[in-house]
């Protein structure tokens, strides 16, 4: 459904599945009503639906599941210290993007250390990767997965990807935890993305369940666009990134390694000021000379949707009323016909 037109547009399609929910409340709700009416206004048959909707309730209840899936392990493991210390170093020059390799479920202990997901939400280290279809789907993306496809090593390098991290959940045979190299093991669940990238990578750390492989030459999470090679110094927070551009005396235009998606605001010492985008998309900000500080955040066109929804409560009262106004006509015009 999320490359459907139109259904395309919303972020997460499967939640179109609360409008059969609804209708298929109200299609009950009208068989009953008939059923009712075809038998009277019999307190038996009333009596038997209420009793028949009570036990189906409590069969319900009683039959409550995990939600959709139990990873196995709570609360979440904190990350080795290595692992720690490698992942978050200095902020200029070590940090970047994670790509984790391994299934999308597993029950094994320590997966959780591998989810794409996690890394950003819970540990605070940026992945390629998401949460799809909330991610994966949107455009941008879409966008980001086929360059990555297509030229593997340049867009990896583009988007900052810096850490391979392979997890043994995705290895079928292995022995007493004992980790194995997951580019010789067949069994193991490898990415194509991996598999090219093989030749690049050098192996910085391994521990008993995972193995973390550097891509060196990446560009940085922010530095002056055409200078990947000066990083400058940037603190992401969960609703955007701060860049400390008081080393450009000059100005100039700033990458911030995110893609450039639309809602993404920018301001310059407190300054709104345009975004663009480069060839893969990441969001471009001129700075003035002499500016300190740049702020990208995302802010959701909220504005458009309080309208959109003031719009329809609108509609529907105007709606009702109308329907109101036919029913009370027609009632006294019938009251009238009786009278003549």
């Amino acid at each position: 459904m999320s490359h459907v037109p139109v259904l395309d547009k919303f972020a997460g399609p499967w939640k179109l599945l609360i409008y059969f929910h609804l209708f298929a409340a109200i299609a009950g709700a009208i068989v009953i009503e008939r059923m009712l009416a075809a038998y009277g206004t019999a307190r038996r048959i009333e009596a038997v639906i209420l009793i028949a909707a009570a036990f189906l309730i409590f069969y319900n209840a009683t039959n409550a599941r995990s939600a959709f899936y139990n990873y196995g392990e709570k609360p979440y493991p904190a990350l080795p210290p290595q692992l720690t210390a490698l992942l978050q170093g200095d902020p200029v020059t070590m940090r970047g993007r994670v790509l984790p390799v391994a299934p999308a479920r597993s029950q094994r202990p320590g997966f959780v250390m591998s989810m794409a997901l996690d890394f950003p939400t819970y540990y605070g280290i940026a992945s390629f990767d998401g949460y799809d279809p909330f991610v994966h789907d949107s455009h941008e993306n879409r966008f980001a997965q086929k360059k990555l496809d297509r030229d593997t090593l340049a867009a990896a390098r583009a988007y900052g990807v810096r850490w391979v991290l392979f997890h043994d959940s995705g290895i079928e045979k292995h022995t007493r935890g004992v980790f194995l190299n997951p580019f010789e093991d067949v069994d193991f669940v490898l990415k194509e993305e991996a598999k090219r990238l093989r030749p690049s990578l050098r192996l910085r750390l391994v521990l008993p369940r995972m193995q973390v492989y550097e891509l060196p030459g990446t560009d940085p999470m922010a530095f002056p666009r055409g200078e990947p090679a000066k990083p400058l110094p940037v603190v992401f927070d969960q609703a955007g990134a701060t860049v400390d551009v008081g080393s450009l005396f000059g100005g100039g235009a700033v990458v911030v390694n995110v893609l450039n998606r639309p809602g993404m605001r920018a301001t310059v010492d407190g300054v709104t000021a345009a975004v663009a985008d480069d060839e893969w998309r990441r969001t471009v900000v001129n700075v003035r000379a002499g500016a300190r500080r740049l702020r990208l955040a995302y802010e959701p066109p909220w504005r458009l949707a309080w309208l959109a929804s003031a719009a329809a409560l609108l509609a529907g009262l105007a709606g009702v009323a109308l329907l109101r106004w036919s029913a009370r006509r027609a009632i006294d015009a019938r009251i009238a016909s009786n009278d003549g």
